[in-house]
C-alpha cells in the first residue's frame, strides 16, 4: 500500500484563485491563506518552505517512506516526475513573511509569532507526532501552529464543510488504481459532497484538462492530460506532498513469486509458490 501525507489549504469560498501577486499580496486568516508570489501562483507558499520533509521521513518514518511529488505516486502509470517541488528553505519562508507584511515583532530570539494558524488532525499517534514536527518547523520561521486533534467523524465533517485552515490527511490506494483520483480531488465541480475537493481548489485550466482526460480513450492520451494536471497543481500548491510509504515483505527463502503490488492487497499471493 502506498499513501502520502499532505497539508491542505482552504481557498476562497467565491472559487477564485488568489495566490498573491496583483490580487492579494498577503495572507488572510482565518478564511483563506495566500502567499506573496511574483509568479502569481503558490510557488512560494510559506509553510511548504518551512516544513522539513526529509527530517519527517528520516526520524518519524524511519526511512520507510520516500518524498512525495503529488497525489499520483511513482508506482502509478500516470505519474509525472517533471513537476515543481518545494525545497526546505526557512530563510526564504521568513523573507516571504517579511514581504507579505508579517515582520518578526520581537526579533529572531523573541517568543512572539509573526502569524498564527490552526492544523486539524486525527487522533492516531503517527498523525499527532507528525503534527508536532510540522508545528516545530513552522515555529522556527515565526508561525505559531495550533495543532488540534479530533476523532474521525468530527474531523471529516469539518473537512467536508471547508471548516479548516490546514489539515494533514493521507491518501491510500485509490491514487494508484486510477489517476481519475485527480479529478475527484482537484476539479472545481468536486467540492463536497460531490467529491473530495475539500480545499475548494479551483483552476479553469486544470478543470479543462481533467475533462479531456476523462473522455480520452487511449492510455497514452490520458497520461498526457493527467501529466498537465499534475504540473499545474504542483505549481498552484493547494496541497503540500510530504511522503509516500515504503512497505517491505518478510518471507521464508523457500517461497518464490512473492511481490508487492501497488496497493498491497492479497491478489499478489496468487503467484506465490513453495520450493
Amino acid at each position: 500500500m502506498r499513501d502520502m501525507c499532505w497539508s491542505s489549504v482552504r481557498t476562497p469560498t467565491d472559487g477564485k484563485r488568489r495566490f498573491g501577486g496583483s490580487d492579494d499580496s498577503r495572507w488572510r486568516v482565518p478564511d483563506a491563506i495566500w502567499s506573496c508570489s511574483s509568479r502569481g501562483r503558490g510557488l512560494d507558499w510559506l509553510p511548504a518552505r518551512a516544513i522539513n520533509r526529509e527530517a519527517i521521513i528520516k526520524y518519524l518514518r524511519r526511512d520507510l517512506a520516500r518524498p512525495a511529488f503529488g497525489l499520483v505516486p511513482p508506482s502509478g502509470w500516470a505519474f509525472e516526475p517533471n513537476v515543481f517541488t518545494f525545497t526546505h528553505d526557512p530563510a526564504r519562508a521568513m523573507a516571504l513573511l517579511d514581504e507579505a507584511g508579517y515582520p518578526d515583532p520581537d526579533g529572531p530570539n523573541g517568543p512572539l509569532p509573526r502569524i498564527s494558524l490552526t492544523l486539524k488532525i486525527g487522533t492516531s499517534e503517527e498523525t499527532r507526532l507528525q503534527g508536532t514536527a510540522i508545528q516545530q518547523d513552522l515555529a522556527r520561521v515565526g508561525i505559531a501552529l495550533d495543532v488540534r486533534s479530533y476523532e474521525t467523524a468530527t474531523l471529516f465533517a469539518d473537512l467536508v464543510r471547508g471548516d479548516f485552515q490546514l489539515s494533514n490527511p493521507q491518501w491510500v490506494g485509490g491514487a494508484v488504481l486510477d489517476p481519475d483520483i485527480l479529478r475527484r480531488v482537484f476539479h472545481s465541480s468536486q467540492v463536497p459532497p460531490a467529491g473530495f475537493n475539500r480545499g475548494r481548489y479551483s483552476n479553469p485550466e486544470v478543470d479543462r484538462l481533467l475533462d479531456i482526460a476523462a473522455a480520452a480513450v487511449s492510455e497514452a492520451d490520458r497520461k498526457k492530460y493527467y501529466s498537465g494536471v499534475q504540473k499545474l497543481v504542483a505549481e498552484d500548491a493547494p496541497y503540500i506532498p510530504i511522503w509516500n510509504r515504503v512497505n517491505y515483505i518478510m518471507a521464508q527463502p523457500t517461497l518464490s513469486g512473492l511481490h508487492l503490488n501497488p496497493i498491497s492487497d492479497f491478489i499478489a499471493l496468487k503467484d506465490v509458490k513453495k520450493g
